[in-house]
């Protein structure tokens, strides 16, 4: 699958695109045809957008900052190794 795939970007984007570079070829066409096709719309938005109009905000901040002792509490009891419960626990 690995070589169709490599073949496929050599024929698009390098022999008939804009591409001189077999690795910029293979990222354009996983990037345009593999993912774009096959992620759901969401999986492709900017985090950086949806941190900056979803997360930076006043109301947000202040919400964190009233449960921050809780947050830092349960941050700080190590887990047992693999099974994601605390240690000392069942």
């Amino acid at each position: 699958m690995y070589e169709a795939l490599v073949r496929m970007a050599a024929l698009k984007y390098v022999r008939l695109g804009p591409h001189d570079s077999l690795a910029a070829a293979l990222e354009t066409l996983l990037e345009r045809n593999v993912l774009k096709a096959s992620l759901p719309p969401e999986a492709l938005v900017d985090c950086d957008v949806f941190r900056r109009e979803r997360l930076y905000l006043q109301d947000t901040d202040e919400v964190l900052r009233s449960v921050l002792p809780k947050l830092q509490v349960s941050y700080s009891v190590p887990l047992r190794e693999g099974s994601g419960a605390p240690v000392g626990s069942g």
